[in-house]
C-alpha cells in the first residue's frame, strides 16, 4: 500500500517537472521512452522507481543535484534498465 501511495506522489512530481520544463534530463528521458514505444503513462511509470531512489539518496546524503539525477536515470536513456533495484 505504501508503494502505491509513493508511486502516485512520484508521478505527480514527474508530471510537474515535465509540464514546467524544470529538469532537462527528465524531459529527455521521457521523450526517449516515448520514442521507444511507451505511452505517456508507461513512460512516467518507468521513471518512478528512479525518482524513488533519488529521494532515498537525497535523504541519506542530504544533497540534491541534477547531476546525480542524471546519472541515476541514465539507464533509461540507453535502454539498459533490466535488473534495476528499488530501495525500500
Amino acid at each position: 500500500m505504501e508503494w502505491k501511495i509513493l508511486k502516485e506522489q512520484y508521478r505527480e512530481v514527474l508530471n510537474n517537472q515535465l509540464t514546467t520544463d524544470q529538469v532537462d534530463v527528465t524531459i529527455e528521458v521521457y521523450q526517449q521512452l516515448l520514442e521507444n514505444g511507451y505511452d505517456e503513462q508507461q513512460a512516467i511509470d518507468k521513471m518512478t522507481p528512479y525518482l524513488h531512489n533519488q529521494v532515498i539518496d537525497t535523504l541519506k546524503n542530504n544533497k540534491v543535484t541534477e547531476e546525480k539525477w542524471s546519472q541515476l536515470i541514465e539507464p533509461l536513456k540507453t535502454g539498459c534498465h533490466k535488473g534495476f533495484r528499488v530501495y525500500r
